[in-house]
């Protein structure tokens, strides 16, 4: 068996489509694993050499910004 490597789920059908979708997954690349027509699985490495982004963190920004004041 393979050794298992990082990979995430990049958009398939919009290369315009910086933002990972799903990962990070430890897969071999062997075992049979279908994330889904809409997914195409590259290694986290590769990803984020081409210029993928992990998407923000739920509710918001950077932790250290602040809050937009009320004028």
């Amino acid at each position: 068996m393979a050794e298992p490597k990082v990979y995430v789920a990049v958009n398939a059908d919009d290369p315009a489509d910086m933002v990972i979708k799903l990962g990070p997954l430890l897969w071999d690349g062997e075992t049979e694993y279908d994330p889904g027509p809409q997914f195409r699985l590259v290694l986290e490495s590769d990803a984020l050499a081409e210029g993928y982004v992990y998407p923000p963190p739920e509710g918001g920004g950077d932790p250290g910004e602040d809050e937009p004041s009320e004028g």
